[in-house]
């Protein structure tokens, strides 16, 4: 699976290079974040997962307190173009793995996407919160509930961990968790 370490590093370089950007008003932040995200997604749509981070950095309030929302959307507007197009010529010249048996298309098949990312989602979680290989879902179809059900008590045990740790976190560490975490957890949710 190196496809995914070549999509996604570029795109993380892209991604810290918006941070400063962003944070630092280091201008060449901007432009070398799109470069990184051109980048990671001529290796794999896996890229794509990594735009969740500066799109939750904007919109949940990670930049600078009291910017705009309007500025913020203005701001990703290159990113966003590049999703876009990149989407485009995916679909366009068909890209994927949408004639497995394994792929749902969010757009086309909403309904099945839904409620398949219902149960993968949180056996996602499962996988990350206890390190057990979901592969044994394709041998063992049932298994999936298992790991849902691990997924969603290692997320509610990180919850509440959190909500007892919240209070005594600085009010800039709790902005940036904010965005960091629905980031994270949107960049993960590959269904």
């Amino acid at each position: 699976n190196r496809n995914a370490l070549v999509a996604v590093a570029p795109a993380i370089w892209g991604t810290v290079a918006w941070l400063r950007w962003r944070q630092e008003g280091w201008r060449p932040g901007r432009w070398w974040a799109v470069a990184g995200f051109a980048l990671g997604m001529c290796g794999g749509e896996t890229a794509l997962s990594a735009l969740a981070l500066p799109v939750c950095f904007e919109l949940l309030g990670g930049g600078a307190p009291g910017a705009r929302l309007g500025e913020r959307v203005k701001a990703l507007a290159p990113l966003l173009v590049l999703a876009a197009v990149y989407a485009v010529t995916y679909k366009a010249l068909g890209f994927g793995a949408k004639h497995s048996g394994a792929y749902l298309d969010p757009v086309h098949d909403t309904a099945a996407y839904l409620a398949a990312a219902a149960l993968r989602i949180p056996g996602l979680l499962g996988v990350m919160a206890f390190n057990a290989p979901i592969e044994i879902t394709v041998g063992i179809p049932g298994a999936i509930w298992g790991f849902a059900a691990a997924g969603l008590l290692g997320a509610a045990g990180v919850g509440l961990l959190l909500r007892r740790a919240w209070a005594a976190l600085d009010a800039d560490v709790r902005r940036h968790l904010i965005w960091l975490l629905v980031g994270s957890l949107l960049g993960n949710a590959k269904v």
